[in-house]
């Protein structure tokens, strides 16, 4: 009888001592799987990082070419303007010249016989 009487408490603390390290089991799974997903997302936080800088060092390259088409774009204008203006000149100076041929044409025409 006294031997069944300490059986049972020493069964019953073996139980709940099984239910215990059950429970410890279950703890560290649950930690072991919240550590991979943390370990998970910092991978993807890294290469979300790099993807950014990756599009940062784009758009800044974009940004220079744009910046060097525009300086391109304002120097064929002012080359343009140039041209233009050259360009009338030159038709100016053709229709003087035209003017001096009629003069001239109307000047030499006394001298002929």
């Amino acid at each position: 009888e006294l031997v069944e009487k300490i059986k049972e408490p020493i069964n019953n603390e073996g139980k709940v001592l099984k239910d215990v390290q059950a429970s410890f089991s279950s703890v560290t799974e649950c930690v072991d799987v919240t550590s991979e997903a943390i370990e998970a997302i910092h991978n993807r936080a890294v290469n979300l990082d790099r993807a950014k800088n990756a599009v940062l060092d784009e758009i800044t390259t974009l940004s220079s070419i744009s910046e060097e088409n525009a300086a391109s774009t304002e120097e064929t204008t002012a080359s343009m303007a140039e041209l233009n203006e050259t360009i009338n000149q030159l038709a100016h100076s053709a229709n003087d010249l035209k003017d001096l041929a009629l003069t001239l044409d109307e000047e030499t025409k006394f001298f002929k016989i």
